[in-house]
């Protein structure tokens, strides 16, 4: 009892034992049998070769799976762009819309990183 899993086609390439298991009661009922290539006899074993326009059509898929991931990472950063560029306008209208907030009354008020932000001179660092 082996519970190796390949795909079937792959199998198929690979000479892997195939066979059909029909149901001594209902002939309708059948279930397919793959042998994985510990328990394939020798003696039926056999290669295909995998046609040309198969592997082509392997290189197709893997090849657009990698534009695709490309493509969602470039639609992730866009959407991403635009939050920030939407949060800058509105930072900027609302600077334009109170001119007469000053600089110098935003000094004490803390920043999210809990640094005062009139300290940043007081050490000395200019």
């Amino acid at each position: 009892d082996c519970y190796e899993a390949f795909h079937p086609l792959c199998g198929m390439f690979a000479g892997l034992y195939m066979y059909i298991k029909v149901s001594a009661n209902d002939v309708s009922q059948r279930s397919y049998v793959a042998v994985c290539p510990k328990h394939t006899p020798l003696y039926l074993a056999r290669t295909f070769a995998m046609p040309d326009g198969y592997i082509k059509l392997l290189a197709l898929r893997r090849d657009l799976d990698k534009a695709r991931t490309l493509i969602d990472l470039c639609r992730r950063r866009e959407r991403l762009k635009r939050r920030v560029l939407m949060q800058d306008r509105e930072v900027y209208l609302a600077r334009l819309r109170a001119p007469d907030v000053q600089v110098e009354e935003l000094d004490g008020v803390e920043d999210d990183d809990g640094k005062d932000d009139g300290d940043e001179n007081a050490n000395g660092s200019n």
